[in-house]
């Protein structure tokens, strides 16, 4: 999956969220929904380390699996229902484990604030406090441009990520070990994707909006035919009354002037 994701430009699970969402289309796609979950489960279950687990359950979700599953109908069938519950439960019992490692301490891993209120509470009045405080500082140092903070903390999040979860056997030794990073690069090349992603973005935007517009516009064409053939029709209707209100005069003298002269016949008169 790292390897595929790198050669077509996406994340590694990002792959595995399409197929997901594509089986949402139709139901005979219902065993690519249900393979996709088992995988993901399989995937983010299989480590003994914590810290691993959590970390690709993150990743998977960072991707778009909550979007996802919520686009999922509430009877999923048994299969799919399965896995589900599957991942649910890892899920909780990963972060009751997380949570004993501080005093049992309440938090939600989604919640920012939860996490930055438990850093600040483990970390006040330690040697670890300066070295937090000094990160904070410098994130908020970052550029505020719509293009290239994520970017910086896309950089944060890999840095701190490969740190973290760098296991040798022993406690790690920082100066034995040195992070040559090209910031500039890094951050040019995931500008240019953001771009490409933001453009392609748009066009798909744009389009979208182009057939609603037609679709409109094809919709008000058959309301304005169906409006003409309606007048017409009573444009018909009145020109058939005017005719027969015309018609009208003449058949009333006709009518007149044969009464008159059957009278006059009855009476013995002649006509003038």
């Amino acid at each position: 999956l790292t390897l595929l994701g790198e050669h077509i430009g996406c994340g590694r699970f990002d792959i595995l969220i399409m197929a997901l969402q594509q089986g949402h289309a139709t139901s005979k796609n219902h065993s690519l929904q249900v393979a996709c979950v088992q995988f993901i489960n399989a995937i983010i279950t299989t480590p003994d380390d914590l810290d691993f687990r959590l970390h690709l359950r993150n990743e998977v979700l960072r991707a778009g699996l909550d979007d996802a599953l919520g686009n999922i109908p509430e009877q999923p069938g048994e299969d799919l229902a399965v896995q589900l519950e599957v991942f649910e439960y890892h899920r909780e019992e990963d972060v009751i484990e997380l949570q004993g490692r501080f005093n049992d301490i309440r938090f939600e891993l989604d919640d920012p604030l939860d996490l930055f209120n438990l850093l600040l509470h483990i970390l006040q009045d330690t040697k670890s406090y300066p070295h937090f405080l000094s990160i904070l500082q410098h994130m908020i140092m970052v550029r505020d441009e719509e293009l290239i903070r994520p970017q910086y903390f896309l950089l944060f999040e890999e840095f701190i990520s490969q740190v973290v979860l760098y296991h040798g056997g022993i406690d790690p030794d920082f100066g034995l070990r040195k992070f040559d990073i090209d910031v500039d690069a890094f951050i040019e090349q995931a500008v240019d994707k953001t771009t490409v992603l933001e453009c392609q973005a748009k066009v798909d935007k744009i389009t979208k909006r182009m057939e609603e517009i037609d679709s409109a516009a094809r919709d008000r064409e058959r309301e304005l035919e169906g409006k003409v053939k309606e007048l017409e029709t009573k444009n018909a209707t009145i020109e058939k009354q005017i005719t027969e209100e015309r018609a009208k005069p003449r058949m009333e003298v006709t009518s007149a002037s044969a009464a008159n002269a059957a009278a006059n016949i009855k009476f013995g008169s002649t006509p003038p």
